[in-house]
């Protein structure tokens, strides 16, 4: 995977709960709603990886061992290739010390295009022309029917097997900032309890006295400056303040909300100059009837006076005569 099929990965997961819209404090809380629901999805394919059981079709043994090594999702596509694998023939090209070359065939159709698959005796590893191992992490038909038909395994081999794609993949040490490794020690929350216990016991006991309270502070910080030297991370600093203490004063540091900037190619189309000077005449006209073609109207298409034959009413609430009044006023002093 490439920085920029990362980087683009990550755009298309975290776009379903941030936009360019959100402050910085919306952002954190939809950052951490979008993490929270990638820990439980990731949580639900373990529990399916390993509590339920893939479904083979073929009983042959090298299937089951991919049932228990890939994931479930992975072992289905994994699965058709290991199904297509046997309609194919392999035929030996050439052969030398280091390597062996085949031609793969598809049995019975002479149109289909071969492949060529070269195997290197040093490593131990079959490649193909087809390239499928090296974009998708998986071995292709062309070497599982080498696999099957040349070596005859039982099981995948471990060099064709990519641990992103297996059940253990999430399974790996741990180590910390200084490189050492973290280990899960269960009883280390049972410490806790019972550190936890003890000390709620004597906070009330002591709690009703005053010279009983101080004589527990001065025991209780005599006990800290004396494991001060069994503590190993004492120097190192493991959060970050936001408050500093100079000169005996406590100074504040106080974030505020970033200016807004337009990102590039966020959607908005930037319009031109004659487009702007149209709107802004649209709207110190006021509002067009297509039907009439008149700006200023209180009607519309549907119920204009003019294809209608109905006076006209603007804005204003005034009544505007029309053609045919002028029209037969003009005919009325003709007739006299």
């Amino acid at each position: 995977m490439s920085s920029s099929q990362r980087a683009e990965s990550q755009h298309s997961f975290f776009k379903n709960y941030v936009s360019k819209w959100n402050s910085l404090v919306e952002f954190m809380v939809q950052f951490k709603r979008g993490l929270l629901h990638q820990r439980h999805y990731e949580l639900e394919e373990d529990h399916i990886n390993i509590d339920e059981k893939a479904k083979t079709v073929m009983s042959l043994d090298i299937e089951d061992h991919m049932a228990k090594v890939y994931t479930r999702k992975l072992f289905y596509e994994v699965q058709e290739q290991l199904r297509e694998s046997f309609k194919y023939k392999l035929e030996l090209v050439f052969e030398n010390v280091t390597q062996e070359q085949f031609k793969v065939i598809r049995k019975n159709i002479d149109t289909c295009k071969s492949r060529e698959l070269t195997y290197e005796k040093k490593s131990d590893f079959a490649s193909c022309s087809c390239r499928m191992f090296d974009s998708q992490g998986f071995p292709c038909r062309h070497v599982l029917a080498y696999l099957i038909k040349i070596q005859d395994v039982d099981k995948l081999p471990i060099q064709y097997i990519l641990k992103r794609w297996t059940k253990a993949a999430r399974h790996r040490v741990v180590l910390d900032c200084n490189g050492m490794e973290i280990k899960d020690n269960k009883a280390l929350l049972a410490r806790r309890t019972k550190l936890f216990q003890h000390a709620t016991y004597a906070i009330d006991k002591v709690m009703v006295s005053d010279e009983a309270t101080k004589l527990f502070m001065e025991a209780l910080d005599a006990f800290l400056e004396n494991i001060k030297p069994l503590i190993s991370n004492e120097g190192g600093q493991t959060a970050v303040d936001l408050e500093t203490e100079t000169n005996n004063a406590t100074i504040r540091h106080v974030f505020n909300e970033p200016h807004q900037v337009r990102a590039k190619g966020c959607g908005t189309r930037l319009k031109k100059g004659k487009e702007k000077r149209k709107v802004k005449v649209n709207a110190s006209q006021g509002r067009q009837c297509h039907g009439c073609g008149l700006f200023g109207q209180s009607h519309d298409k549907r119920n204009c006076p003019t294809l209608h034959g109905r006076p006209a009413i603007d804005e204003n609430g005034d009544s505007s005569s029309t053609n045919m009044d002028e029209d037969s006023c003009s005919s009325s002093h003709l007739a006299e």
